[in-house]
């Protein structure tokens, strides 16, 4: 979904947003990652959505569903799975590495559900009102969150610029919250 990751992993990259999970691959590969900072919780941003109704994994074996293999998603769709005592080999998975081609796919019945975000929960479920939600991150607000990470060497020799860039990440934050028409409409 995001090229952000291989980006960092590959060294072109001193600091960057990332989900929870996506902490983990370079800190297995025994990269000097540094979480700086928990910037959010997925409270209800992700979800599994199904255009036909169903509202539980169960419901969907043998189905066809859209993931991003190895992202949130994809993680988020096992952790699922797990809780209802299902295998994701109960499924047919269809790999898609661009969410917008998820959408898509499921707005047009390629797929039959979808593993997905925010915006592209609600842009599927305003493209078609058969589409909803069979389970979303808010009943598990904590599981999901993003953070803002630094190689080592940068928090080791440019800690100054990194504190410089929290400063100006939580004014924008603050600002948002002050002026939220006004700041949606830059974004």
């Amino acid at each position: 979904f995001s090229d952000v990751p291989k980006a960092f992993n590959a060294g072109q990259l001193d600091g960057a947003f990332f989900s929870s999970f996506e902490v983990i691959a370079p800190a297995r590969l025994d990269m000097d990652i540094r979480l700086v900072s928990v910037i959010d919780d997925s409270v209800g941003a992700d979800a599994l959505l199904t255009r036909g109704g169903e509202t539980s994994l169960q419901e969907l074996k043998g189905k066809r569903i859209g993931v991003g293999m190895d992202t949130v998603s994809h993680i988020f769709l096992m952790l699922l799975a797990q809780e209802e005592g299902c295998s994701l080999d109960d499924y047919e998975l269809v790999d898609f590495s661009s969410p917008s081609n998820g959408a898509t796919a499921l707005v047009t019945g390629e797929i039959d559900a979808l593993a997905t975000f925010e915006p592209f929960i609600t842009s599927c479920m305003n493209a078609d009102d058969s589409i909803s939600i069979v389970a979303d991150t808010s009943a598990y607000p904590t599981m999901i969150n993003d953070s803002i990470v630094f190689s080592g060497n940068i928090l080791d020799t440019r800690f100054d610029d990194v504190v410089k860039v929290m400063e100006c990440f939580y004014q924008a934050v603050d600002y948002w919250k002050e002026n939220p028409d006004e700041a949606n409409e830059m974004l």
